[in-house]
């Protein structure tokens, strides 16, 4: 992950997921599939994200090397796209700013 990042999801990963809710929910949240978590990764948290305004929501699999980027408008996650290495993708909660995959995994 860019050193610069590296701020933003250790201050995300404090949060309990209980403690979500659309008063508070973050704008970003990354999550490192694995295969103990990835269910819930894409079913429980995936909906209680969408549900409460999270405006992103990545899913990053260290082992296939890929990152899916969802993005929420009016109330639903939208697929932004699954992106590989050697791919980048926009992020609107960054600023704009493209994201290089190579990089999060270097």
């Amino acid at each position: 992950m860019p050193s610069d990042l590296k701020p933003l999801a250790a201050r995300a990963a404090r949060k309990p997921i209980a403690a979500i809710s659309s008063a508070c929910a973050p704008d970003l949240i990354i999550e490192v599939l694995s295969p103990a978590t990835a269910s819930d990764d894409r079913g429980l948290k995936y909906d209680l994200y969408e549900k409460n305004g999270v405006r992103e929501y990545w899913l990053v699999d260290p082992d296939a090397h890929y990152v899916e980027v969802y993005v929420n408008r009016n109330g639903h996650f939208n697929r932004q796209g699954v992106f590989v290495e050697g791919k980048s993708f926009t992020s609107e909660v960054l600023g704009g700013r493209a994201i290089e995959v190579d990089r999060l995994f270097g």
